[in-house]
């Protein structure tokens, strides 16, 4: 008897805790957590609902951070405000980006955080007008999302918007002036379109404020998926050719040339972006001149 009072004595604080564990187990399990802020792991997307956070319209403002070149924000029911924070990787490297807010987006207003001040760059219920364009500050941008009262509480709404950042090179592209030697080359190494061939037709679209042009191409050296450009029959004349739809910001006040080019440029936010435009024979220039330089990021075709 002695001996298993001793062993009871002895395992008795033991018991205790494991009590304790328990009952503080089952507190913090009952605890609600419908407050905590939910966020994504692959830091590119966030995906959340105003109802998440309160049965109520909350007036509160709810961080994101996104650390991606492309992502996408989609945002339902909106109540209160997201500041959303975008950055390339935890780096502070300075970019340049754009944003797209998807067609019948409802339910907020999206501004651009600017020196103390915010600029409106979408009004809710507002027509979608194309891609709004920014650089950063300090390697980093935020965009302000704040939610509309809704006419009915539970009211299905929706805001969505995609964005695609770039790194700014120690000599960047400007979008509208002709480019360097050097960024030609860098271009045709990584741009996801490289066409040869010449300016078919030019649209001035108001609504999205940008240029398109309709190339005619007689030879297609890389056309990434999607692709820009389809096998068709010259309007002009009874040989085949490729023909796409490439863009530019209509501000750049973008000419029909005549004659031959090399259209380099890349897919963002859904459209084909025209990034360099040189003259096939000043393409041919650079080229041959590139072939005697150790300083090439690819193999020039």
């Amino acid at each position: 008897m002695e001996l298993y009072c001793v062993q009871e004595a002895r395992h008795r604080p033991f018991v205790i805790l494991v009590f304790l564990f328990f009952v503080l187990w089952r507190l913090v399990s009952a605890a609600p957590t419908s407050n905590l802020p939910r966020r994504i792991s692959d830091e590119c997307d966030w995906f959340g609902s105003g109802l998440e956070d309160s049965p109520s319209p909350s007036t509160g403002v709810q961080s994101v951070y996104l650390r991606c070149r492309e992502g996408k924000v989609r945002w339902e029911y909106p109540r209160g405000a997201l500041r959303i924070v975008l950055r390339i990787g935890h780096f502070h490297k300075d970019f340049q980006g754009c944003l797209k807010v998807s067609a019948n987006s409802s339910g907020a207003s999206l501004y651009l955080e600017g020196h103390k001040k915010l600029h409106l760059l979408y009004r809710n219920n507002s027509p979608v007008n194309g891609q709004h364009c920014f650089r950063s500050v300090g390697g980093h941008v935020a965009l302000f999302l704040e939610a509309h009262a809704p006419s009915e509480l539970l009211k299905k709404e929706l805001f969505e918007l995609m964005y695609d950042l770039e790194p700014i090179q120690p000599k960047s592209f400007s979008e509208c002036r002709p480019c360097t030697d050097r960024e030609m080359i860098y271009a045709f190494c990584t741009s996801d379109f490289v066409a040869r061939g010449s300016i078919f037709s030019l649209h001035q679209n108001e609504l999205f404020q940008r240029t398109e042009l309709t190339v005619a191409a007689s030879g297609i050296i890389r056309d990434s998926e999607p692709r820009v450009f389809s096998e068709g029959l010259s309007p002009l004349s009874n040989r085949t050719v490729w023909m796409g739809v490439v863009h530019r910001p209509q501000h750049c006040g973008t000419k029909a040339g005549s004659g031959e080019f090399v259209f380099f440029g890349r897919w963002r936010l859904g459209d084909p972006i025209l990034r360099c435009a040189p003259r096939w024979t000043d393409w041919k220039k650079v080229r041959r001149k590139a072939a005697f330089s150790e300083n090439v990021d690819c193999v020039l075709e």
